[in-house]
């Protein structure tokens, strides 16, 4: 497969078989620049497992354990719930605090990016848009907030940094989005909660009002959340 040569690069592969495993090595120059990695295409028919992180970009030394246990781990993708870069999600830091430490896991598993509060503070979040490629598959391109099918569940990832009312486009793409679906498995992911006991934030009320309304009436089964600094369910 062909592609740009650059500090970054996106190579597009086409026509790939649902639960089959490739290999690749990427290359530049006639180069290898790592060795042969291999990762797996879902399968809609087969059960999958998934990892799911949040308030990770410490660059601390509790990051890189929680990293070692993702690596023991056997997973086929990875849902981030944003403050994926702290304190302020600058360009500089995101290979130090995320692409350093989760090279391993991004050679071989899918990770899908959501925004955070700290993750917008530099431009806007212009170095988070620049460091992902995400679907951008509502009315407004945003590259902010998206939805994909994983295996036998359908996952919608929102920007709580942003508009979520529901006068907001992101209400509107949900709302349509959880209804045209007709996956197993419903699932929805942003960063700031909307139930905690935790003493730092607790819960988001008027994202609670907004939203729990829209995921009992198209019967969403799993809302993944981060912002607050513990783990709850």
């Amino acid at each position: 497969v062909g592609g740009g040569t650059g500090t970054t690069c996106a190579v597009p592969v086409d026509d790939l078989v649902p639960g089959t495993a490739y290999g690749y090595v990427p290359t530049a120059g006639g180069t290898a620049l790592a060795p042969e990695a291999v990762f797996r295409t879902d399968d809609p028919a087969a059960p999958f497992t998934a990892l799911v992180i949040g308030d990770s970009g410490s660059g601390d030394a509790n990051q890189l354990a929680v990293r070692d246990r993702m690596l023991a781990t056997p997973a086929d993708v990875i849902l981030h719930t944003g403050d994926m870069v702290y304190q302020d999600g600058r360009a500089e830091d995101y290979d130090a605090r995320f692409f350093v430490p989760y090279a391993e896991l991004l050679r071989r598993v899918v990770l899908w990016p959501c925004r955070g509060n700290h993750d917008i503070r530099t431009a806007h979040g212009q170095p988070w848009r620049d460091a992902f490629y995400t679907p951008a598959n509502n009315p407004e391109r945003s590259e902010d907030y998206y939805s994909f099918d994983h295996g036998n569940a359908h996952v919608v990832v929102l920007d709580s940094t942003a508009r979520l009312g529901p006068r907001s486009a992101q209400y509107a793409f949900l709302a349509e989005d959880l209804a045209a679906s007709r996956a197993t498995w419903k699932l929805v992911v942003f960063h700031h909660t909307i139930y905690s006991s935790g003493a730092e934030h607790g819960s988001n009320l008027a994202l609670r009002a907004a939203l729990v309304p829209l995921f009992d009436a198209h019967r969403v089964d799993i809302v993944f959340m981060g912002h607050e600094h513990t783990y709850e369910r």
